[in-house]
């Protein structure tokens, strides 16, 4: 199907493309719009949109009569702008919060597995202590929230994608109120069945990526995250597709 140039989608992701591509920096002045408009094969009106567009979330800055310029390179205002669009009232619902957990285990299922490739043993020191942390002490449920965000952060900073980064934090911090009030009611109990297989999970997904097996490390969060999806949603009936 040959492109319509006049249609604007994905107009952006063009534009971020090509920024990528040539290695432009903050401050970095973009081609005409007339040079852009051949570059992205878009029409000239399509460009003018993509460029008002990416100045709304922080990527561009356009100057009348001088020109368009980058302002930032990392797109992380792009992500934000994206994850404010995620309401807390998402996770007032099992149906939506299924959706939440879903989105969860598929970014993190990717970015565990990059980490086992990509991990150097000094990354790991602060998911090691964190981990070590979040069993701790059984009667503080919600430093073990904490630092089991701590934990699932650290090996996505590892992976080093920092887009799937932003929106794996706001999802924890989305999720963070339904794990407390939801939190298994054994949980501060001294032979905690809960609490023992959730350790013994995290201990799996770490000793994965501290083996650099990636494939390991990727089956390792999966099960982690259906037992917390099948915890959190006790009862629940299959969404139709």
């Amino acid at each position: 199907m040959a492109h319509d140039a006049n249609k604007p989608d994905g107009a952006v992701d063009r534009l971020i493309a090509y920024i990528t591509a040539n290695n432009y920096s903050t401050g970095d002045r973009l081609p005409s719009i007339k040079d852009l408009a051949v570059e992205l094969e878009l029409s000239p009106h399509a460009v003018r949109d993509a460029l008002l567009e990416a100045q709304t979330v922080g990527l561009v800055r356009v100057q009348p009569r001088s020109g368009a310029y980058v302002q930032s390179v990392s797109f992380s205002p792009l992500v934000a702008a994206f994850t404010k669009m995620l309401p807390r009232s998402l996770t007032g619902d099992d149906n939506n919060l299924l959706d939440l957990l879903e989105a969860r285990r598929m970014i993190e299922a990717d970015l565990v597995e990059m980490a086992a490739a990509r991990r150097r043993l000094a990354d790991l020191v602060p998911v090691r202590n964190a981990l070590q942390g979040m069993y701790a002490d059984t009667a503080d449920y919600d430093a073990y929230v904490r630092l089991n965000e701590e934990f699932h952060l650290g090996l996505a900073r590892i992976a080093g994608n920092q887009v799937l980064l932003i929106i794996l934090r706001h999802l924890l911090q989305l999720l963070r109120a339904v794990l407390v009030e939801r939190q298994p009611a054994n949980w501060r109990d001294e032979a905690s069945a809960k609490r023992e297989t959730d350790a013994r999970e995290h201990e799996a997904v770490y000793s994965a990526v501290l083996a650099s097996d990636p494939g390991a490390a990727r089956t390792a969060m999966l099960v982690h995250l259906r037992d917390t999806t099948e915890s959190l949603l006790p009862t629940y009936a299959t969404k139709p597709h």
